[in-house]
């Protein structure tokens, strides 16, 4: 069971960065395509035609957006080396106990054992979860996510030597003692804070208005009357530049915001996005990515009280007991496996948006939704053409390549 266990993270972390890695080859491809002036999509693809169209502002944006989108790669990229390293601390022997023994120097406030945990587990644990938060913030501070890494290193090799101890001793000694019943806690509060997050509906904001529906043509407002929204649209008193329509709430909470000037706008882009969100009240999509959502957190919560139970122990050894262990099958857990957990939920959040982008098609608004999508996605210098599967772990709608291609093609 052990060796299965090494075998699942190598291989969901060896699997994740090869699709990284083709990522980025794919990404480069494009990039050096659209340099020689060319575009870089099938002839015989909708979004080809579409693009042929406006050769230069396609190409212009495709650059910029490779060019972002290698950055990125190059992060992702980064990110799983440093994953793959912690993880090689932890699950490969001669280096876990070379660490070990260096960790039984004094490395900070500690001088000695506490409360039945060895010196050099508490230190052991104290430089890698440490090390891990510094190379993450130092990785977010270079690719430039609003965090500064200077700001706040020396809180964090202070807390290092005189605050982390205490806590990792005081986390150690509450999984000794109640460790499953804390873990179902931590899973229940968790339930307890999130559930009414997700089923309780936000107030209608001061800058919406509500408009009748008689502003849209008949076959919309039936619609709206079958699905009882006819009383529940809303736009902004004062117009944003950009267009976009939101589902908001769940059953008879149900309301539609509509963003940007619907009287400067074509009304056939309007229409064609406000049937996408007409298409998630359709399909309930909101309801279920909830239920998805929280069904994953149970079995999230299964696995680790399995990891507690079951596993922590198989990694244990005679420098390192079951609760040192299990904290570091947490936080693998949470950098190799948890991604590929959640995918079924990103899987049911692409099927979401598939199915709304195929309601149009009962209106025959298909075509102008594709075309209003690949025109926000050349505007926004969005990358329009990511792998699929690689799309699936990292966002919640499938690509504007694809999105085009199915519903002008229908």
């Amino acid at each position: 069971m052990k060796i299965s266990l090494v075998c699942i993270i190598y291989f969901f972390l060896g699997f994740t960065l090869s699709l990284i890695v083709c990522e980025i080859f794919r990404a480069c491809y494009k990039l050096e395509f659209l340099n020689k002036n060319k575009i870089d999509l099938p002839k015989d693809s909708a979004t080809y035609k579409l693009a042929s169209k406006d050769k230069h502002g396609y190409i212009k944006s495709q650059k910029k957006a490779s060019i972002k989108k290698i950055k990125w790669l190059f992060k992702d990229l980064l990110e799983i080396f440093v994953y793959l390293g912690i993880v090689s601390c932890f699950i490969i022997s001669q280096i876990q106990h070379k660490l070990l023994s260096f960790c039984e120097q004094r490395l900070n406030i500690l001088n000695d054992s506490y409360c039945n945990f060895r010196k050099s587990e508490v230190n052991f644990v104290n430089l890698i979860f440490t090390t891990f938060i510094l190379i993450s913030l130092w990785i977010s501070d270079l690719y430039g996510t609003k965090i500064e890494f200077v700001k706040y290193v020396f809180a964090i090799i202070f807390s290092y030597f005189f605050i982390f101890p205490f806590i990792i001793i005081l986390i150690l000694l509450t999984l000794r003692k109640i460790g499953i019943q804390l873990i179902i806690a931590c899973y229940l509060a968790y339930f307890i804070k999130l559930v009414p997050d997700i089923f309780t509906v936000d107030r209608v904001e001061d800058g919406m208005k509500k408009i009748t529906s008689s502003k849209f043509p008949q076959r919309i407002q039936n619609v709206l009357k079958y699905y009882h929204l006819n009383n529940d649209v809303y736009i902004e008193k004062e117009p944003s530049a950009n267009m976009n329509a939101a589902l908001i709430g769940y059953g008879d909470k149900m309301r539609i915001e509509i963003y940007g000037d619907m009287d400067k706008l074509n009304k056939k882009k309007i229409y064609s996005v406000f049937l996408h969100e007409l298409g998630h009240a359709y399909e309930y999509s909101l309801f279920k990515k909830a239920t998805i959502y929280l069904s994953l957190l149970c079995i999230e919560c299964g696995i680790l009280v399995f990891f507690h139970k079951k596993m922590a122990k198989k990694y244990a050894n005679e420098k390192m007991n079951n609760e040192v262990s299990f904290l570091f099958l947490l936080l693998i857990y949470k950098i190799s496996l948890r991604p590929w957990v959640m995918i079924l939920y990103k899987f049911m959040s692409h099927r979401s948006e598939i199915v709304s982008d195929i309601f149009t098609k009962n209106f025959d608004y298909n075509e102008e939704l594709g075309k209003t999508l690949y025109e926000i996605g050349i505007d926004s210098y969005d990358y329009l053409t990511p792998t699929v599967l690689y799309n699936l772990l990292k966002s919640g709608h499938p690509s504007i390549y694809d999105r085009v291609e199915y519903l002008l093609k229908m």
